[in-house]
C-alpha cells in the first residue's frame, strides 16, 4: 500500500485513540442497562436519538466529509485554499437556513415526528420521547458547525478531534447516568447531550483555529457568507448523497418502527446489540479515514493508478481485520453480551434477545467496513450516485420485507432481512465500481478471497473447540465470561494468522514489519 508506514502509524493512534470513545461508548450502554434495562423509556431513547444519528451521518460521516475533503484537496491542488474554506462555511450557512424551518417544527410539533419514529411507543414513552425530541432538534443545529469543521480537519490530516470530542460525552454521558439516571429519567439524556454539544463546539472552534494558524488561512474572513461561492459540482455531489442518507436512516426507521409495534423493550435491545457490533467496524473504519485523504488527493491529481492501488489494498485489509472481527463476535455473542450487560435491571430474556440480535448482525460487520471505504472511493471520484444506488436497494427492500419478515419470526426476522441487503448492497456497489473504474484484478481478488476463507475456517474450527473445551471446565459467571472471551478469541486471532502466514498472504509480512520496529522501539525506552 502507498505510504505504508504513514497509513499504518496514522492508523494505529488513530485506532487506540479512537477505541476509548466506544469503550466509553459501551460503558454508556453498560450504565443504561444496569439503570434502566430493556424498558419503553429506553425505547423513547432509541427512538429520538434517531435524530441525533441522523445529523450524525450527515454531518460527520457521508455529506461533510464526502464533500468537503475532494473539495479541499481540488482548492489546494490549485493553490487556493482559503476560498475553499469560505465555500466550505457558506456551505454551513446554507445548510442551517435550509434545515432551520424544520427544527421549528419539531420543537413545535415533536409528537408527530414520535409517530413516525416510534408508533409503538404510547403513554409515558411517547411523552418523554417527544420531549427529548424537542431539544435534540436544537443539537441538531450545532452538529451542523461542527460537522464542517470537522471535514476541513480530516482535510488536513487532523483526525484525532473527532474520537476525542465523541469521548468527552460519552464520558459526561456516563457520570449522568450513574449519578442521577434514576432521578431523572429522560432529564439526563437532554443535559448530557446538551453538555456535551456546548463543550464540543467550543474545542472545534479551537482546534480549527489552530489549523488556520499553521496554514496562513484567514478565519475571519471565511465566515464572510456568500452562497454564490458553493460550485454547483459541490451540489452536484452533495444532493445524491443527501437522498442517500435519508435512504439509509429510512432503513433504520423501518427497523424501529418495526421493533416498536412487536415488543416493549426491543428497540433498546437492538441498541444494546448494535453498539458491541460496531467495535468489529472500529479498526477498519479508522483506516478508510486514513485512506481517504490520500484517495482524494490522487483523484484530484487524476492519478488513476495510485487510486486503484490504494483502493485494492485497501479492501484486502478490510476484509483482512472485518471477517476475524466477524467471527469471532458471532461465537462469543453469549458471554460477550452476559459480561457487559448482565447487571442492575437488565432480566434474562432481556440479555438472550440482545445475544441473538447480535449473533444475526455480527454478520454486518464485514459490510460496515467495506462499504465506507467504498463509499470513500467513489466520493474520491467524485461520483456520488454508486452509494446512493446501494442505499436504495436496502430502503427498498427493508421497506417491502420487514412487515413479511417479523410476521414469520418476529424481530429476528427484521434483523435478517436488512444484513441480507446490506449485503446485497455491497456487492452492487463493487461491481459497479469495478465496471466504471477498473480498480480491482479480479485473479488476484479470487486467490485473495481463497486464501481468506481456508484461513478463517480453520480459525473458526479451533475457536470452536476451545469453547467446548471451556464450557467443560465449568466456569460461570463474571469470571467465567471473561474467560470463555479470551481463550476464543485469543486462539482464533492466533490460528488465523499462522494459516494466513502459511498462505502468504501479504497482509502478514506488513504487519510483522510494522510490528517488529514498534516492539524494539518500545523496548529500547
Amino acid at each position: 500500500m502507498a505510504n505504508r508506514g504513514t497509513v499504518a502509524s496514522a492508523s494505529s493512534k488513530l485506532f487506540l485513540l479512537s477505541l476509548l470513545s466506544p469503550l466509553a461508548g459501551i460503558l454508556v450502554e453498560i450504565s443504561l442497562a444496569n439503570t434502566f434495562g430493556s424498558t419503553a423509556l429506553i425505547d423513547a431513547y432509541r427512538i429520538s436519538f434517531l435524530l441525533l444519528m441522523f445529523g450524525t451521518q450527515l454531518f460527520f460521516g457521508q455529506l461533510v466529509t464526502g464533500v468537503l475533503v475532494p473539495l479541499i484537496a481540488d482548492y489546494s491542488s490549485r493553490g487556493k485554499e482559503q476560498e475553499g474554506w469560505q465555500v466550505a462555511f457558506s456551505m454551513a450557512a446554507a445548510i442551517v437556513l435550509i434545515t432551520l424551518p424544520g427544527v421549528i417544527f419539531v420543537v413545535a410539533k415533536p409528537e408527530i415526528l414520535q409517530q413516525l419514529l416510534g408508533p409503538g411507543l404510547g403513554g409515558e414513552a411517547a411523552l418523554q420521547a417527544q420531549l427529548m425530541l424537542r431539544f435534540f432538534a436544537v443539537i441538531f443545529v450545532i452538529y451542523i458547525w461542527t460537522g464542517v469543521i470537522n471535514g476541513l480537519l480530516h482535510s488536513y490530516h487532523v483526525f484525532w478531534v473527532q474520537p476525542v470530542g465523541q469521548l468527552m460525552a460519552n464520558v459526561i454521558l456516563v457520570c449522568l447516568i450513574i449519578l442521577a439516571g434514576r432521578n431523572m429519567q429522560e432529564w439526563v439524556f437532554i443535559l448530557g447531550f446538551g453538555l456535551a454539544s456546548i463543550l464540543s463546539i467550543l474545542f472545534y472552534v479551537i482546534s480549527i483555529r489552530n489549523v488556520a494558524i499553521r496554514h496562513s488561512i484567514s478565519l475571519p474572513a471565511c465566515f464572510y457568507f456568500k452562497f454564490s461561492l458553493i460550485p454547483y459540482d459541490v451540489l452536484k455531489l452533495a444532493i445524491p448523497i443527501i437522498i442517500l442518507i435519508f435512504a439509509t436512516q429510512w432503513s433504520t426507521l423501518v427497523i424501529n418502527r418495526s421493533l416498536t409495534d412487536l415488543s416493549v423493550g426491543a428497540v433498546a435491545d437492538y441498541g444494546y446489540a448494535l453498539k458491541l457490533q460496531m467495535l468489529g467496524s472500529l479498526l477498519p473504519l479508522t483506516l478508510a479515514i486514513i485512506l481517504f485523504p490520500r484517495l482524494a488527493s490522487a483523484a484530484s491529481g487524476k492519478n488513476i493508478v495510485t487510486v486503484a492501488h490504494l483502493a485494492s489494498r485497501g479492501i484486502q485489509w478490510m476484509l483482512f481485520i472485518s471477517v476475524p472481527a466477524a467471527v469471532i463476535i458471532f461465537f462469543v455473542r453469549e458471554p460477550l453480551v452476559e459480561m457487559f450487560y448482565q447487571h442492575g435491571e437488565m432480566s434474562k430474556a432481556g440479555i438472550d434477545r440482545v445475544s441473538n440480535f447480535l449473533g444475526i448482525l455480527s454478520f454486518v460487520v464485514p459490510v460496515a467496513a467495506l462499504n465506507d471505504l467504498l463509499f470513500r472511493v467513489s466520493y474520491s471520484m467524485k461520483n456520488s450516485l454508486a452509494p446512493l444506488g446501494g442505499q436504495l436497494i436496502v430502503a427498498a427492500g427493508v421497506t417491502f420485507l420487514a412487515s413479511i419478515a417479523s410476521s414469520y419470526t418476529q424481530e429476528y426476522g427484521v434483523i435478517a432481512a436488512y444484513v441480507s441487503l446490506t449485503w446485497l448492497a455491497v456487492i452492487f456497489l463493487i461491481v459497479y465500481l469495478q465496471h466504471n473504474y477498473q480498480l480491482w484484478h479480479l485473479r488476484n481478488s479470487m486467490r485473495y478471497l481463497w486464501c481468506l476463507v481456508i484461513a478463517i475456517t480453520m480459525a473458526a474450527f479451533v475457536m470452536e473447540g476451545c469453547l467446548l473445551l471451556v464450557s467443560m471446565l465449568g466456569a460461570h459467571g463474571f469470571i467465567g465470561d471473561i474467560l470463555h472471551v479470551g481463550v476464543v478469541t485469543l486462539s482464533g486471532i492466533v490460528t488465523y494468522l499462522i494459516i494466513a502466514g502459511l498462505l502468504k498472504m501479504q497482509e502478514v509480512s506488513e504487519l510483522v514489519k510494522w510490528v517488529l520496529p514498534l516492539c524494539q522501539k518500545t523496548m529500547r525506552r
